[in-house]
């Protein structure tokens, strides 16, 4: 059997490549959040990008599970790409080890790096 995962974290209301479908009424609550609302710490620790369809969903709410960065969602987005965020920018409070192939120019790996030993 083979799936196509297009919709991150909304439900089927949610329309592939539209920005103005992802609305808060349509976004889900991940198994992640639920355990914080608990009172649980939580993270996550993959081999594959953080913003790759498979972590992703832990996080990020998108209508296209391949739009990782503005360069993705700028070039496929159906209407106003500027009303949605890509999953790079959802994941505001994890930190990155390893190769960072899809940050934004301005954070390097080195900066990734200071931020993490300063929160630790």
């Amino acid at each position: 059997m083979y799936f196509i995962l297009e919709l991150i974290g909304v439900d089927e209301r949610a329309k592939w490549d539209y920005c103005s479908s992802l609305t808060e009424d349509k976004k889900l609550q991940s198994i992640l959040t639920l355990a914080e609302f608990a009172g649980m710490s939580t993270g996550f620790v993959t081999t594959a990008r953080v913003t790759h369809q498979s972590p992703a969903p832990l996080y990020a709410h998108s209508v296209s599970g391949d739009w990782e960065s503005d360069k993705d969602k700028l070039e496929q987005a159906k209407d106003d790409a500027t009303k949605c965020p890509d999953i790079g920018e959802e994941n505001t409070n994890a930190y990155i080890l390893g190769p960072v192939k899809r940050a934004k120019p301005k954070q390097t790996q080195n900066t990734l790096n200071t931020q993490l030993k300063t929160a630790l």
